[in-house]
């Protein structure tokens, strides 16, 4: 079983993996910000353009990535749904 680097605690269930030093923790110190991430200055460094959200602003499409995903979920629905009436 795995053990938490910053604690030394053994992890019940699935161990989480920092995205920024690599290190596993565990659920209480998964965040950067609670177990003295190396990794944290880096992120403070990045510009703004290397980051990148899920519906950003700068999106072209307007409906963002979760309405496009959305729609290509319920677009057999919706083809079902025409096709019945």
């Amino acid at each position: 079983m795995a053990s938490c680097s910053f604690c030394g605690r053994e992890v019940e269930g699935m161990p989480y993996s920092c995205n920024e030093c690599g290190e596993t923790l565990c659920g209480r110190h998964r965040l950067p910000e609670r177990h003295d991430c190396s990794g944290l200055a880096l992120v403070a460094e990045r510009a703004d353009d290397q980051t990148t959200f899920i519906g950003r602003s700068d999106d072209h499409d307007e409906r963002g990535v979760v309405g496009r995903t959305l729609d290509a979920m319920l677009s057999p629905l919706r083809r079902l749904r025409r096709l019945r009436r």
